[in-house]
C-alpha cells in the first residue's frame, strides 16, 4: 500500500508557481519523503507530524487542491483515514479530474468499507421548497399593496387591520425564507470522531436514531444547522442529528 501512495505523491510534489521558492513546502516534502523511506515507525510518526504541521500552515494561508491532496496523503500515512478522506474530498473540488486523487479517494473508501454519497442536485439556485414559499410571499406582497391602495382610496371599504395583517404575514414569510436560505445547501461532511451517536433531535437528551454509533469516515449531507448540532442525511436516506464538533465539513 505504501508504494501506491508514494508513487502518487511524486506527481504532486512538482512545485507550483505560488510555492516555488517556499522553504516551508520544501521542508514538508522532505519530512514526508523521509517518513515514507524510514523503517522506524516512531521516527516516521515524528516526521509525519512535522510534515503535517507545515502543510496545514500553508493550507491555512492559501488553500488549494494540491496542498489538500498532500495533507490527505500525510493523514493516510498516519493511518488517520477519516481525515485523509476529508482532505481528498476537499482536493477533489479543485482537481476533480486527477486520476491519482480519484484512485486514493476510492482506496480510502474501500479500506473504511464505505460507499460514496451521491449529492442531491437541483436545477435552480434555490431548493423547491424555497421557490414555493417565495411564490406565496410574492402573492402576499401584492395583496398588501392592493389592500393598502383600496384603504387609501376608499377608507370605508377597507378596514385598516386587513393590510396590516397581510403586511405582518409577508414579513413573517420573508423571515422564514431568509432563515432557510442561510441553512447549508448541498454541503457535505465526514464523521471524524469515534462514538458519534446519531440522535432524533438536536441534543443529547434525544433518543438515538440507530443502535450503534456512526463509523468514523461516514459521509453525509448537511440538511440543517441549529447551534452546535447538524441535521444530516446519510447515503441511504437516513437522517439524524450529530454534534458539529464530531465531523469535518468538506
Amino acid at each position: 500500500m505504501k508504494t501506491i501512495i508514494t508513487i502518487i505523491l511524486i506527481t504532486l510534489f512538482f512545485p507550483t508557481p505560488g510555492f516555488s521558492e517556499n522553504t516551508t513546502l520544501t521542508e514538508a516534502n522532505t519530512f514526508f519523503e523521509q517518513a515514507v523511506d524510514t523503517e522506524n515507525p516512531d521516527e516516521a510518526a515524528i516526521l509525519l507530524d512535522k510534515a503535517l504541521l507545515r502543510y496545514e500552515q500553508l493550507y491555512r494561508d492559501q488553500p488549494g487542491g494540491r496542498l489538500a491532496y498532500n495533507i490527505g496523503n500525510t493523514y493516510y500515512q498516519m493511518n488517520n483515514k477519516p481525515m485523509a478522506l476529508v482532505f481528498y474530498k476537499r482536493a477533489k473540488k479543485d482537481i476533480p479530474t486527477d486520476s491519482n486523487l480519484n484512485h486514493n479517494l476510492e482506496l480510502v473508501r474501500e479500506e473504511l468499507h464505505l460507499e460514496s454519497i451521491t449529492p442531491k442536485t437541483t436545477l435552480a439556485w434555490l431548493p423547491p421548497s424555497l421557490h414555493l414559499k417565495g411564490f406565496h410571499v410574492l402573492i402576499l406582497y401584492g395583496l398588501f399593496w392592493i389592500t393598502a391602495s383600496i384603504r387609501y382610496a376608499k377608507k370605508q371599504m377597507m378596514p385598516l387591520t386587513i393590510p396590516i395583517v397581510i403586511l405582518f404575514l409577508t414579513l413573517a414569510g420573508s423571515t422564514v425564507i431568509g432563515m432557510e436560505y442561510l441553512q447549508p445547501q448541498n454541503q457535505e461532511g465526514i464523521i471524524t470522531a469515534t462514538n458519534t451517536m446519531g440522535r432524533q433531535g438536536n441534543g443529547r437528551n434525544f433518543e438515538p436514531s440507530f443502535s450503534k454509533p456512526l463509523t468514523p469516515g461516514t459521509e453525509f449531507q448537511i440538511l440543517e444547522k441549529r447551534g452546535y448540532w447538524l441535521r444530516i442525511q446519510l447515503n441511504h436516506g437516513e437522517e439524524c442529528w450529530i454534534p458539529a464538533r464530531s465531523c469535518e465539513v468538506v
